[in-house]
């Protein structure tokens, strides 16, 4: 409550928590009577602080008084200083962590709407972060100003209170400040609280709204993946709808749950195991092993270990399995060309046909070289000077040329003796193996001509040959009485029977 103090004619009140000051005069108050040491006085009596301005101002109220007594005059004759108080420590964040961008982005436009020019592609609606990143700064709290009333008390200013931040081990607060990633991920942040998670969870589809996906830690995917994007983590991804025409990379293993219809654009690839409820016309390559649920249609995988799918079938398309494979059938009745590679990796079956395709090359120009050159040594006449170098020239291409392809000779031959030396053939079929089946068994080329019922498996035996295996009966024969076979590493040309 105000403290006032009243004369006769004078009262004076002290307001606003001792920062204002204010006299009055009252109406009829005799000029002569009420003057500048009545006031002083007063105002002293309340403690008041005597200064320049607080004179001046006195000085003022007196003559507008003297000028008209009849009325009542009053005006602040005195102000404290008011305290400035402290302010609390805040968090600020950058703004490529924002929530408020990142829920933004979620709502992206499609292609059209906006950005023109813009690979809509490429947009993140997540916060993404890599370790030693700074995600923000903590301010500290700022000292307050203390005030002063006016009679000359201090008015004590309230200090700023500290910012407690909710963090863990995958934030470090720096003394600077800086509120740095402690390992790579995504920003999370709820008020206080601040985390970096190493598992991204996409609650709908990885499409327009959310862009492409380049992830540190295990990235999870509710919905779909649709055409064109790309998602890539250096740990597990798991997608529980369908992928589309997309590009999968994942840097441990691969969760297809939903199945994969790629159209012959997408590709699907895990450094280590890949599982799938189904493969259709996908360019796959894991690592380590692959499990389908239900089938394999019109796609070309590589499979680095095992291919274990008791219930799946393999129709059309290439398959490169270095390890075990079990399947249910391979091939369909409508006798559909289905390829499987067993023992020997996709990669290598590449850079042998390339080193092929080039020994063909070299050999077309060394023929090519030595017509010219027989032609030239053959001619009757006295060569010309031109002619005599160009047989020079020829003769030197002609020694080049069969270096070359001696070398490249020996290597390929390296290759497939590696192949047929370490090529471990396992083929487990449980129901059928149709017709148009062709299985390329390290050195030996199977060709299915007729449909051969299961349970069976086909192996090698120690001195190379494919060897068919009844597991009803029990028993074993040679896999050329029932398909055609022949020999990769002989003439190409001609199919042959393997003695036994």
């Amino acid at each position: 409550m105000d403290d006032t103090s009243t004369a006769t004619s004078i009262s004076v009140g002290i307001r606003d928590a001792g920062l204002v000051c204010e006299i009055t005069i009252c109406a009829g108050a005799d000029p002569e009577t009420v003057g500048e040491a009545v006031c002083v006085s007063e105002l002293r009596g309340q403690g008041v602080e005597i200064t320049r301005e607080v004179s001046e101002r006195l000085a003022e109220l007196l003559t507008l008084h003297g000028e008209d007594p009849d009325s009542p005059h009053a005006m602040v004759v005195a102000q404290g200083q008011a305290p400035v108080h402290g302010q609390d420590g805040r968090l600020e964040i950058l703004p490529k962590f924002d929530a408020e961008l990142a829920e933004a982005g979620e709502t992206a436009s499609e292609p059209g709407e906006s950005g023109v020019g813009m690979d809509h592609h490429v947009r993140s609606a997540f916060a993404l972060v890599e370790s030693g990143e700074q995600i923000g700064t903590l301010h500290p709290p700022q000292p307050g100003e203390d005030g002063r009333s006016v009679t000359g008390e201090t008015i004590v200013a309230k200090s700023g209170k500290t910012l407690l931040l909710n963090t863990d081990e995958s934030v470090v607060v720096r003394e600077s400040g800086a509120i740095v990633a402690a390992i790579s991920g995504v920003v999370q942040i709820e008020g206080r609280k601040i985390r970096v998670l190493q598992r991204l969870d996409v609650h709908g589809s990885i499409d327009f709204s959310t862009g492409n996906i380049d992830f540190p830690g295990d990235v999870v995917i509710n919905k779909s993946v649709k055409d064109c994007f790309h998602v890539q983590a250096r740990r597990d991804i798991t997608v529980h709808g369908l992928v589309e025409a997309a590009s999968i990379n994942a840097g441990r293993d691969l969760h297809l749950l939903g199945g994969a219809a790629c159209r012959e654009k997408g590709t699907l690839c895990a450094e280590r195991d890949i599982e799938a409820r189904y493969l259709n016309e996908c360019d796959l390559s894991a690592g380590r092993s692959l499990v389908v649920e239900k089938e394999i249609i019109n796609a070309n995988i590589a499979v680095g270990a095992d291919l274990i799918s008791p219930n799946c079938t393999i129709i059309g398309g290439m398959a490169y399995v270095t390890g075990v494979c079990e399947v249910a059938e391979i091939g369909s009745e409508r006798n559909i060309p289905t390829m499987l590679s067993l023992g020997k990796g996709r990669d290598a079956d590449r850079l042998s046909g390339k080193a092929e395709s080039l020994l063909q090359t070299i050999g077309d120009r060394l023929v090519k070289s030595q017509a010219q050159h027989d032609q030239l040594q053959n001619n009757t006449a006295k060569l010309t000077p031109a002619q005599a170098e160009q047989l020079t020239e020829l003769q030197f291409e002609i020694g080049t040329y069969r270096r070359l392809e001696g070398s490249l000779t020996g290597a390929v031959e390296g290759m497939q003796r590696a192949v047929e030396g370490v090529a471990a053939v396992d083929l487990t079929v449980l129901k059928r193996m149709w017709r148009g089946v062709t299985i390329l068994l390290g050195v030996w080329e199977a060709f299915i001509e007729e449909p051969i019922k299961g349970p069976f498996k086909i192996t090698c035996n120690q001195s190379g040959k494919p060897i068919l295996t009844d597991l009803t009966a029990d028993s074993s024969v040679e896999l050329s009485t029932v398909a055609r076979v022949r020999s990769r590493i002989e003439d190409e040309g001609a199919d042959e029977a393997i003695a036994a």
